[in-house]
């Protein structure tokens, strides 16, 4: 005969594993990939808030969307490229 507690303690923790399991997934698309977005867009020269709206409304197809269209280097980078080779050229 099993133990009634064992039986009883996979019922309750089963359910409560999943809810667990669907929370995390909600924390991290819902707010903590949002705002990653936000960052590396305006980093990257985009339209950063869209960009973050975009990404809450379509979920992970959101993300994987962005992934996509996004630059494949950052704005700032090049900008400091092109600052460096114009004080290499006014020097020389």
């Amino acid at each position: 005969m099993i133990p009634l507690l064992l039986v009883w303690s996979d019922v309750i923790i089963a359910p409560i594993t999943v809810v667990l399991l669907i929370v995390a997934y909600e924390v991290v698309m819902d707010i903590l990939v949002p705002i990653w977005v936000y960052k590396d867009a305006k980093k990257r020269g985009m339209e950063a808030f869209w960009w973050m709206v975009f990404v809450f409304l379509f979920d992970f197809l959101g993300l994987i969307i962005y992934l996509l269209v996004r630059p494949s280097t950052k704005i700032q980078s090049q900008s400091i490229n092109i600052a460096r080779n114009e004080w290499l050229e006014r020097i020389s």
